[in-house]
C-alpha cells in the first residue's frame, strides 16, 4: 500500500495507482478508504471501464445496489463485451432484484432477476431467486418450469423437491421460502 500511496503523493493526477490502491483497500476491508480513492480516481478518469467496474464491485459488496448498478452500467457502456465487466453488471442486476425483494416488491424483483441471464448465462442461483419470487407472488404455476430446471441443475438441493411436491399438492405457501441471501 505504501508504494501506491507514495506514487499518488508524487503524481496526484495519475489515476492508475489510485485504482490499485482501491483494490488493496477493498481486499483489506478498508471500504471507506476504497470508496474515497475510487471517487478521486473517477474525477480524473470518469469513463475508465475497469475503474467503474471496481467501484461497482465495491458498492455491491456493501449492498449499495443502486450505486453499484449505476457504475456497472457506465462500465458496460464503455466495454460491453469484457467478461469481468459483464459479470459485475450481472451481479449488480441481481443485487437490484435483491433490493426490491427485501422490500417485498416482488414484481419489481422479478424484472431485475429476469434481466440477469440476458447479460450472460446466469448461475443457478438466479433461477432460485426467480422461483422464490414466483412463490412469494403466489404464482406457483409460472415458476414451475424454472423449478424443474433448478432440480435438474442442483439435484442435491432437497428443498426444491419439497417445493415441487407442495405446488403439485396445492399446499404451497409463500412463507415456505426464505428470503434471498444478500451474500449470493
Amino acid at each position: 500500500m505504501e508504494t501506491f500511496e507514495a506514487c499518488i503523493r508524487m503524481k496526484p493526477n495519475m489515476f492508475e495507482p489510485m485504482v490499485n490502491l482501491g483494490v488493496l483497500y477493498t481486499t483489506s476491508q478498508f471500504l471507506h478508504k476504497a470508496a474515497d480513492i475510487y471517487g478521486r480516481a473517477l474525477l480524473l478518469a470518469p469513463d475508465n471501464a475497469p475503474l467503474l467496474n471496481n467501484a461497482a464491485h465495491l458498492y455491491l459488496t456493501q449492498h449499495q445496489y443502486l450505486r453499484a448498478y449505476n457504475y456497472s452500467s457506465r462500465a458496460m457502456a464503455v466495454m460491453p463485451h469484457h467478461h469481468h465487466i459483464k459479470t459485475t453488471h450481472q451481479s449488480t442486476t441481481v443485487g437490484m432484484g435483491h433490493y426490491h425483494y427485501t422490500r417485498r416488491e416482488y414484481a419489481d424483483a422479478m424484472e431485475w432477476y429476469y434481466k440477469a441471464p440476458s447479460i450472460q448465462p446466469a448461475s443457478p442461483n438466479v433461477l432460485e431467486y426467480i422461483v422464490k419470487t414466483y412463490i412469494k407472488l403466489n404464482q406457483y404455476q409460472e415458476g414451475l418450469p424454472h423449478l424443474h430446471r433448478l432440480i435438474e441443475l442442483l439435484p442435491d438441493r432437497t428443498e426444491f423437491n419439497t417445493w415441487l411436491m407442495h405446488i403439485e399438492q396445492g399446499t404451497m405457501k409463500s412463507s415456505a421460502v426464505s428470503d434471498v441471501n444478500d451474500a449470493d
